[in-house]
C-alpha cells in the first residue's frame, strides 16, 4: 500500500482510468463473441428447423390435395375434369416430392428420421395398396 501513497491524485485516477477502460474493452469483446454465438445459434435453428417447417408444410399442403382431389374425383363421372385433376395432381405430387427431397436431404435429428421413415411408408402404402373399384 505504501507505492500508491506515493502516487499523486492524478496518476491514480489515470490508473484507475486505465483500468476500467481495459475491463470495459473486455467486456464488450465478450458481448460481442456472445453475441456472435447467439447469432450462428439462431441460424442453425432457421437452415435446421424453421425452413424444414416450411417443407413439411408443402408436403402436407400436397397431400391435403391428393386426399381432396381423390374424394372429389371418386364422385365425379366427367373424364376431363377426371384428366384435369389427375394433371394437376401430379404437379402437385412434384411439388410434395421435391419438398419431401429437400427435407429428406436436411440436417434431421433421430426423431425426426425416425418420423419422416414413417411417413414415407405410409404414403407408399397408400399408393401401393390395391384399390377396387364399385
Amino acid at each position: 500500500m505504501k507505492m500508491f501513497e506515493a502516487l499523486t491524485i492524478k496518476s491514480r485516477l489515470t490508473i484507475v482510468m486505465g483500468l476500467l477502460c481495459l475491463f470495459l474493452t473486455g467486456t464488450g469483446l465478450l458481448g460481442l463473441h456472445s453475441l456472435s454465438q447467439v447469432n450462428s445459434s439462431l441460424k442453425s435453428v432457421y437452415e435446421n428447423r424453421l425452413l424444414a417447417m416450411g417443407r413439411v408444410e408443402i408436403m402436407v399442403h400436397s397431400l391435403d390435395l391428393l386426399r381432396y382431389s381423390v374424394a372429389t374425383s371418386a364422385n365425379d363421372s366427367n373424364a376431363a375434369a377426371i384428366d384435369a385433376k389427375l394433371a394437376r395432381l401430379k404437379r402437385d405430387l412434384g411439388d410434395g416430392e421435391k419438398a419431401w427431397g429437400e427435407y429428406a436431404a436436411g440436417n434431421l435429428t433421430g426423431d425426426e428420421k425416425a418420423r419422416a421413415d414413417e411417413v414415407i411408408g405410409a404414403f407408399h402404402h397408400f399408393f401401393e395398396q390395391p384399390y377396387s373399384r364399385h
